[in-house]
């Protein structure tokens, strides 16, 4: 809605950069801090287009990030990204002067401490992943890595199911070649038959072998 506005607006992580001075771990820690105050992926806005939200979208359910003027604090940690609007980049000038060290109303230790308002506590993390140009581009190799672990999980998935089929399919291919040996009912009802006969014949022949040896018995 708002871009279909014109109104200009950018999550926090996209508006700065971190200061060189910053070790790794310390960025990791201060990106986190931002997170869990509430800033990292508000969106910040120029004053113009501020006054416009609160007119024109009221109920907006995005969570802003606006200070109306300068701070008297100077937050070395943070710079301004180049690539915004001027009037975005004193947005951020004010946001940048109101956090602080010590004591005020955003407060960030390098300890991992953080206080904004009534939210306080401590955080951890081994990287970063928003801030800044390598954060971002280290984030989405990241996704992508974890995109292609899946559907490599994927394909192995799909070729265990296909030699799964396979094996049901020559199993059954030779159940049917066995089944197709096997005599039909009425095969089955003319072997008895003959059978029958024959046991009978033999019968007769134990018969008259029975009478003829009687008979040579007599004699």
């Amino acid at each position: 809605k708002l871009k279909q506005a014109g109104i200009q607006a950018f999550p926090f992580y996209q508006t700065v950069e971190f200061s060189d001075s910053l070790s790794e771990s310390e960025q990791a820690i201060l990106e986190q801090q931002l997170f869990k105050a509430g800033l990292l992926d508000a969106l910040v806005v120029s004053k113009y287009d501020y006054l416009r939200i609160q007119n024109e979208f009221p109920q907006l359910i995005d969570t802003l990030i606006y200070v109306e003027s300068l701070g008297i604090n100077v937050f070395h940690d943070l710079t301004i990204e180049e690539n915004l609007p001027d009037e975005v980049k004193q947005s951020v000038k004010n946001i940048l002067s109101n956090i602080t060290n010590d004591n005020g109303t955003l407060v960030l230790k390098k300890d991992g401490y953080y206080r904004h308002g009534m939210i306080e506590g401590h955080v951890q993390k081994e990287c970063s992943e928003y801030i800044g140009v390598n954060a971002r581009k280290r984030k989405k190799e990241q996704l992508l890595l974890n995109i292609e672990k899946q559907i490599n999980e994927i394909k192995q998935l799909l070729d265990d199911k296909r030699a799964e089929m396979a094996s049901i399919e020559n199993d059954l291919l030779e159940m049917q070649q066995e089944y197709s040996l096997i005599p039909d009912t009425k095969e089955l009802n003319s072997i008895l038959d003959s059978i029958h006969k024959l046991e009978v014949q033999l019968q007769v022949l134990r018969d008259k072998q029975d009478t003829l040896d009687e008979k040579m018995n007599r004699s």
